[in-house]
């Protein structure tokens, strides 16, 4: 039988995979496209309506809290109502989100602007599991292939998102109103293009294993796979989420323009997602650890060199390192997290490897502008050095255990 509220299909296996793959990808780059339109503009926006600078960030760090809050209730409609329904309803969110923001530039309403915002949250907690949706459809040797895959769409993101950003900015009397609007469309179009997804067949007793047979969540949390791949990427997300939230508004405060600082995000978002081309046969080649590592230690390269200067191309280059590290590390982490689960278990356990990357997404963001103001840009790029060690750390595990091998893994 189908799930709830979805349609079932006896399409062939690899004819769906290939056909969502797709989906995914397209709607994975309209996302971005929206999202960097607030990656991009709503710190700055902030830095103009918040009653004081220290609130800046808050409207972005916003974002990553109401997805941290959305992640379970987003699994929960996925495992009740399907992709059809579950991942359209983020975009909707998204495309409301858009309209009040809109609203709040043309009246300069902080708490509105706050609002607006946050319901892009909602988008964001259904989009996170576009990578799992990938990995779970795709054979077991192309797992990390297919989460690159559909990184592959940010890179359009990463070239028209900012783009659309700063263009938007005038295209409305009101400033930055257009560019709001913009996020609204997308997110409609999205929504729109998510209902052609379709579901996996049902399980059956022979293909997966009855629940009752699954492990507690807290045995499964303390494999070295989950280890290594789980607190990987929430870290990965810690570092780069405060550093591209607080490196356009120190680009600002160092006396550059505006369209300098979206150009910072804009070469960001070119490191993060380009690497998607050859990142998954990087982990299928070398397994995902080594490339784990890489990672690590291209995070901490860009770390150091953003406390060299404040010149535009030092931000460039610092803000590329990061994002190639970013990329690298979550392509792994989340290769390892899909080995680490019985397809019984996925849920629970997506859920949690979701809910830690979110936790310390909206960590990094909230933190972002109180940084800026206490310590300065410098001192908070370093800062980042302690949370990439102890990724390194959480690797040791999988190291011994011999967990990352090519046939279960990727």
């Amino acid at each position: 039988m189908a799930q709830p509220g979805t349609t079932e299909t006896t399409e062939p296996t690899g004819h769906r995979y290939r056909r969502n793959l797709a989906v995914l990808t397209v709607a994975q780059a309209l996302f971005l496209c929206g999202t960097s339109v607030d990656l991009t503009l709503t710190g700055l926006v902030g830095y103009r309506l918040a009653p004081t600078p220290a609130l800046a960030t808050l409207p972005a760090a916003l974002i990553t809290v109401v997805t941290l809050a959305g992640t379970g209730p987003a699994a929960a409609l996925l495992a009740r109502y399907g992709r059809r329904v579950a991942f359209p309803a983020g975009s909707i969110a998204a495309a409301a989100g858009g309209l009040i923001s809109v609203l709040a530039v043309s009246v300069a309403s902080f708490p509105l602007f706050c609002l607006g915002t946050a319901l892009v949250g909602g988008y964001q907690a259904a989009a996170g599991y576009y990578s799992f949706a990938a990995a779970d459809d795709a054979p077991t040797g192309k797992r990390g292939r297919a989460i690159a895959t559909v990184l592959i769409g940010g890179v359009v993101a990463a070239v028209v998102g900012p783009f659309l950003a700063t263009t938007g900015v005038h295209v409305l009397p009101v400033p930055f109103a257009g560019a709001y609007l913009l996020v609204t469309v997308l997110a409609v179009v999205s929504a729109g293009l998510l209902r052609l997804l379709r579901e996996p067949p049902a399980a059956t007793p022979t293909d997966e294993p009855d629940t009752a047979g699954a492990r507690p969540l807290r045995e499964i949390m303390r494999t070295p796979r989950f280890v290594a791949g789980g607190v990987g990427g929430a870290l990965a997300y810690l570092v780069m989420s405060l550093l591209m939230t607080a490196a356009p508004i120190a680009a600002v405060n160092h006396h550059h323009s505006v369209a300098q600082g979206a150009s910072v995000v804009q070469w960001h978002l070119v490191g993060m997602f380009l690497p998607a081309l050859v990142s998954g046969h990087l982990v299928q080649w070398l397994r995902p650890v080594p490339v784990l590592v890489d990672g690590i230690l291209l995070s901490a390269a860009g770390a150091v060199v953003a406390a060299t200067g404040t010149g535009v191309p030092t931000f460039m280059v610092s803000l590329i390192l990061v994002g190639v590290g970013w990329n690298l590390m979550f392509v792994a982490a989340t290769t390892l997290v899909a080995a680490a689960y019985r397809p019984s278990e996925r849920v629970r356990t997506q859920t949690a490897a979701q809910t830690m990357a979110r936790v310390a997404s909206a960590a990094g963001s909230l933190s972002a502008g109180a940084l800026l103001t206490g310590i300065g840009w410098d001192r908070t790029a370093l800062l980042t050095l302690i949370p990439l060690a102890i990724a390194a750390a959480c690797l040791v595990p999988a190291i011994r255990a011999r967990a990352a091998t090519p046939a279960e893994e990727t």
